[in-house]
């Protein structure tokens, strides 16, 4: 019967790829509905002072010449200026007070100043006016991203940010879905081939006419599909969780469904290494954890070649490295080139699985 090893191979894994796909799209749809949370707390960390538009200041032949504007002046009994080494100014002291808009204090060369006018109205209340500093206020957010954990991720990008949908998911869950996915593949594909040899029903298998490479290409199939399956339900659910925060304009589901698309081939190639060392090993269980063995030091390696500068070559040598997931997400460009390197990876890893398995005699 035509392709009935595929068709058996989805009857036989279709309920614990249902499992794991839910797994996946709680995951994938989850994610999006933490977004909120996160920008909110980086818009709280504004990267100014309070009232900073209010207030100039300049440096000028060993001065700092402070001044600012302020609209209620007419109500103005004076100006009081006070001074700290840090911004939230908890042991501020008063430089001085003034009846004009500007004054000028003594210039401490290295020092980080940090100034604000208070407005002292006719009945007594006190206004803040607003504050200068002579350090160099820094963004938040840029602080964050240059932490070497973070660089670990962006592959090079400096304009990849956390409190954009389409950065926090890069970072969030894009980096590590390949272990999530991997992981059960390579006990999958691992399983699917290393079971048979396990229950010792090999014999029983090719006592029919069917052919060994049939049988590996019809259960690569089926594998393959299913996953493809996992990938784009999953882009549908962070599709629609993603639209329901309100941040489609960001990450739309084009992005979504292409850029999962593009590690379909990856998986693709994690099946084929599963097969591979079934066949190798005879075990199921030797074949899932050497699978895996390869799929860690795939990820090390490429951890490695981000993090340290001598070691970048690492991350060129890796299958990740042609996942480009960033260039969908924050450009909207896929690159057909390494969707087909990889095509082509998992054809030749699933060619050498067939040549061996060709070439294996059969235990009874």
């Amino acid at each position: 019967m035509r392709a009935s090893t595929l068709l058996l191979e989805i009857r036989k894994g279709w309920k614990g790829f249902l499992i794991f796909t839910a797994v996946v799209v709680l995951i994938a749809g989850g994610f999006p509905q933490l977004f909120p949370i996160v920008q909110e707390q980086f818009e709280e960390q504004d990267n100014g002072l309070e009232g900073q538009e209010s207030v100039r200041l300049v440096a000028e032949n060993g001065q700092l010449l402070l001044s600012w504007d302020f609209q209620h002046h007419g109500l103005v009994q004076e100006y009081r200026v006070i001074e700290d080494d840090a911004a939230h100014l908890a042991t501020a002291e008063l430089v001085g007070s003034t009846s004009a808009k500007n004054m000028t204090i003594a210039d401490e060369d290295g020092d980080e100043r940090y100034f604000a006018v208070i407005a002292v109205m006719d009945d007594s209340s006190q206004v803040p006016v607003g504050m200068a500093s002579t350090a160099e206020l820094k963004d938040p957010m840029a602080e964050l991203m240059a932490t070497p954990y973070l660089q670990i991720f962006t592959d090079g990008r400096d304009d990849l940010r956390m409190d954009d949908m389409a950065g926090f998911m890069s970072i969030e869950l894009y980096s590590w879905l390949f272990l999530l996915v991997g992981t059960w593949l390579a006990y999958i594909s691992a399983r699917s081939v290393g079971g048979d040899f396990d229950r010792r029903r090999m014999d029983v298998v090719f006592s029919t006419p069917l052919m060994r490479r049939r049988y590996l290409a019809e259960k690569f199939l089926a594998i393959s599909l299913m996953t493809f399956a996992v990938l784009m339900v999953s882009a549908a659910f962070m599709t629609l969780s993603v639209a329901q925060v309100g941040e489609s304009g960001s990450l739309g589901a084009w992005k979504a469904f292409v850029s999962l698309l593009g590690a379909w081939p990856l998986f693709m190639f994690v099946i084929g290494l599963g097969f591979l060392f079934a066949a190798l090993l005879r075990s199921a269980r030797g074949a899932a954890a050497l699978t895996f063995g390869v799929l860690l030091v795939q990820y090390v390696f490429n951890v490695a070649g981000h993090m340290i500068g001598g070691l970048s070559w690492l991350h060129t040598v890796t299958a990740l490295a042609y996942w480009d997931y960033n260039s969908v997400l924050l450009d909207g460009v896929f690159v057909a080139g390494d969707f087909v390197l990889l095509l082509v990876l998992a054809a030749l890893i699933l060619l050498a699985a067939m040549i061996l398995f060709d070439r294996m005699d059969i235990p009874a």
